[in-house]
């Protein structure tokens, strides 16, 4: 069973939770679909905020795109662990579960996130260690990710007392983040190959070296 409703497509989204898809809408997190309720382009939450109200969601379609979140935008670490610092118990518990899911998975998937992503940093592990050391689970390096996903799982059965497919509703964030980042990036190639041909195109015709008339 997945904590994600299975119609939860159809369901209406409150307006805060609406509008925390707008503003992830702003850090190019596009996959959600909220109701249109436009983010004001001048006014966004402190990320701090943000990473917190995330971690509130009831949604978890909505909370879980911390996940990807994290993937795309790695400077946000310190946000993260000030979040994690400042929130209250269970704000912090969540925010913690959503950060070690984020270092699992970008093990698991480390070559698709890098196709997608190009060269650039991934999200710190090692600032982050003492969440799994703390919890007594794997590091990521273990396995490629897979054994501390899956304690991280039972972990949260455990602290929910349901067993839940949480690991699922995680995949399911990667799954869109790179399914939207391959698509952005098979773009980018498309347009460089475009002005690549066009330049070629209105070169052609033209000596080399200066002209037919060069000598």
């Amino acid at each position: 069973m997945s904590t994600t409703l299975n119609n939860q497509h159809t369901l209406t989204y409150d307006d805060d939770t609406d509008w925390l898809i707008g503003e992830l809408h702003t850090w190019g997190i596009d996959y959600l679909v909220g109701v249109s309720h436009p983010v004001n382009a001048t006014v966004h939450l402190p990320v701090v905020e943000l990473i917190k109200r995330l971690a509130q969601c009831e949604y978890p379609r909505v909370r879980d795109a911390s996940i990807s979140l994290f993937l795309l935008h790695p400077e946000l670490a310190d946000a993260v662990l000030k979040a994690y610092q400042i929130g209250e118990p269970a704000v912090a518990e969540q925010i913690a579960v959503l950060t070690l899911a984020t270092l699992y998975l970008q093990r698991l998937w480390t070559f698709r996130l890098a196709m997608a992503f190009g060269p650039t940093p991934g999200f710190p592990e090692q600032r982050f260690a003492h969440l799994w050391q703390s919890r007594q689970l794997p590091p990521p390096a273990c396995q490629h990710g897979k054994k501390g996903l899956v304690a991280l799982q039972e972990a949260e059965q455990r602290r929910r007392g349901l067993p839940l497919n949480f690991i699922g509703d995680w995949q399911n964030q990667i799954d869109h983040l790179l399914t939207q980042e391959e698509a952005r990036h098979r773009n980018r190639v498309v347009r460089c190959s475009d002005r690549d041909n066009s330049g070629r195109r209105n070169g052609e015709g033209n000596s080399p070296i200066g002209g037919a008339d060069a000598t």
